[in-house]
């Protein structure tokens, strides 16, 4: 399986939503285009789905919201 977060959001939008949960300034972080980084590979779009998953197993993917609040919750145990 090639498992993923439920939501499907950019680089920018992630990095927003880890600087508010960790309590980190989110005027630190600037929002650039990918081709100014002079990468080898192109990058495309990519959302994957985890339908298969859940229908086998019952299972549903935190967001990624959800996910950073576990990871603080679990850091603060």
């Amino acid at each position: 399986y090639h498992i993923t977060g439920s939501d499907f959001i950019n680089i920018y939008e992630w990095s927003l939503i880890t600087a508010e949960i960790f309590g980190l300034d989110k005027n630190m972080i600037e929002p650039i285009k990918s081709n100014i980084l002079n990468l080898h590979a192109k990058r495309s779009n990519v959302n994957l789905r985890n339908q298969k998953l859940f229908n086998e197993t019952g299972l549903t993917m935190s967001n990624v919201r959800e996910g950073l609040q576990k990871m603080l919750n679990a850091k603060k145990e």
